[in-house]
């Protein structure tokens, strides 16, 4: 339960800079190392993220379930 809401936080954080690279830096990197290789980091890092926040979500979600019992 601790770690929860430093997992959110930080599952935000990622996914907010990745919105940002997407816009900003992709094209480039996909043009300088290869466009496969860009986009599979891209949906790998994106799964990672949205994992840790549906972790931290949970974790959250049941320990307020457990309070309200």
């Amino acid at each position: 339960m601790p770690l929860a809401v430093p997992a959110v936080v930080l599952a935000s954080i990622m996914l907010i800079g990745m919105l940002v690279a997407l816009v900003l830096l992709l094209p480039d990197w996909a043009r300088d190392y290869g466009a496969d290789l860009v986009y599979l980091a891209v949906l790998i890092y994106a799964g990672l993220a949205l994992r840790l926040l549906w972790w931290g979500v949970t974790v959250l979600r049941a320990g307020v379930a457990d309070i309200e019992k």
